[in-house]
């Protein structure tokens, strides 16, 4: 049972995502869905040590994605390592590849408790 404060996050995100949410399309080797406006587009800045030692800043663009969103064929989807997120903004269409720094998950739950919405990384990798 989720407690006052995760229903609190979870009716904040459904409210961002309404104000702020923009449609794209997540495609799998299964097939894919359309998400009309319930996905928050931001970023994360990775600052990582390679095994040499050396300072790596690696950058993600990142999606806000409802869980219960991500349903194709009728099943259930995680994100995963080369799925892809297109976005059409004024008739271009960016599509990014879902992936991660070396050795770190493609997404984590943004809502640890409820786990109702996904935090996808990935990389800009086409533009048509």
């Amino acid at each position: 049972m989720a407690t006052a404060y995760q229903n609190a996050v979870t009716a904040a995100l459904t409210a961002a995502g309404r104000l702020a949410g923009v449609s794209v399309t997540y495609t799998t080797g299964a097939g894919s869905v359309t998400l009309s406006g319930s996905v928050i587009r931001g970023n994360t800045d990775w600052d990582l040590e390679t095994e040499n030692g050396l300072a790596e800043r690696w950058e993600s663009t990142d999606w806000i994605v409802p869980v219960a969103g991500l349903v194709i064929a009728a099943a259930a989807v995680t994100p995963a390592k080369g799925d892809t997120i297109a976005q059409t903004i004024n008739g271009t269409t960016y599509t990014y590849t879902v992936c991660s720094p070396s050795g770190l998950p493609v997404y984590q739950y943004l809502d640890r408790g409820t786990r109702t919405r996904y935090r996808v990384h990935s990389k800009l990798t086409a533009t048509a």
